[in-house]
């Protein structure tokens, strides 16, 4: 399958870092089997998953959604958590 009248993606993998062994190489092979091409820029984001271990206000400040490590580990959203 080729995408050439299509000039950016928005392409990633995901995992739990101490599981994955070498992400830039998952993600390349990931590329190759979909049919994209590797000569790309790539970025990487971790997604802070996981604040519930660590103080997320005190007395002038609250940390909510992402910046709170409240995040759907799926998606990476954190915005539905913030309303919540």
């Amino acid at each position: 399958m080729k995408f050439q009248s299509i000039k950016h993606f928005s392409v990633g993998v995901g995992g739990i870092l101490p599981s994955m062994k070498n992400p830039r190489n998952t993600f390349m092979n990931f590329l190759k089997k979909s049919g994209f091409s590797t000569d790309i820029t790539a970025h990487t984001h971790l997604i802070p998953y996981g604040g519930y271990e660590r103080e997320v206000c005190s007395d002038r400040i609250i940390l909510v959604g992402d910046a709170a490590g409240f995040v759907d580990p799926f998606y990476g959203e954190g915005i539905k958590y913030a309303f919540r």
